[in-house]
């Protein structure tokens, strides 16, 4: 068994939030708010246990969208830029909240942009 600092226990409990309230979820800082913890340490987890299935219904899509145009524009974006937005988003899977994950909307909504913006 390894070492989780504790991640284990706050995913179960996201999970099982998400679970209870699967439409809506518990509301955005529920978690906080019932006293598990600060946030879950997983990007999908909190959503699904703040937000949930209408949350992650957003979230999914826009997430497919985001790689599948990072993919088309493989060859425009620049290494560091591509390298930030893959380590924000992997980083969001271990640690952070919505709040310290909101770097990575902003790569999203640039990869969204027409190519002939000339942003993207």
């Amino acid at each position: 068994e390894g070492y989780t600092a504790g991640r284990s226990d706050r995913y179960r409990a996201a999970y099982n939030l998400g679970l209870e309230h699967p439409t809506l979820g518990a509301g955005l800082a529920a978690f906080p708010g019932l006293s598990l913890g600060t946030y879950p340490h997983n990007f999908f987890l909190e959503v699904f246990s703040e937000g949930g299935l209408m949350g992650l219904t957003v979230l999914l899509p826009m997430s497919f969208l985001f790689f599948l145009r990072l993919w088309a524009l493989r060859g425009h974006w620049d290494g560091a830029t591509l390298a930030a937005a893959v380590f924000t988003f992997g980083a969001m899977q271990f640690s952070g909240d919505l709040y310290d994950s909101r770097g990575l909307f902003v790569f999203m909504a640039l990869a969204l942009l027409p190519k002939e913006s000339g942003l993207a």
